[in-house]
């Protein structure tokens, strides 16, 4: 029962991150004039990936020292800080500010739990 459980678990991870991160780009496309803006919001959002793909890396391998657990952790805050900053500038709703923003946060959650089921399920992992 547990692991039918696990393994829908992570098949919802694995939809929601591709629609997390198509509600992301798809509705910021739009709303930035320039290409800068558009770039700003892809990096930010590779950014958060990257560090949360670090991090659970970095802990599967028991090479974890609190150092780079530290920098993981500020390299969310600052993308998080900034994706903020930005829609805050933007001229559109808080309704679409809270929903990218909450699609920028499934899509690391659903990398998260990702990640972490590829080493469970990768067997030269192990």
């Amino acid at each position: 029962m547990g692991n039918t459980s696990g393994v829908l678990y992570t098949r919802a991870a694995k939809i929601a991150l591709p629609v997390g991160i198509l509600v992301y780009a798809t509705g910021l496309w739009p709303i930035c004039p320039t290409l800068s803006e558009k770039g700003y919001y892809i990096a930010l959002l590779a950014l958060g990936l990257f560090s949360v793909v670090v991090y659970v890396h970095l802990r599967r391998h028991q090479c974890f020292s609190t150092k780079m657990k530290t920098w993981c952790q500020l390299m969310l805050l600052v993308s998080m800080g900034l994706l903020a900053v930005g829609l805050w500038n933007e001229p559109i709703t808080l309704c679409q500010r809270i929903l990218y923003f909450i699609a920028w946060v499934i899509s690391l959650i659903a990398m998260t739990v990702c990640s972490k089921a590829q080493h469970i399920t990768d067997p030269k992992q192990r």
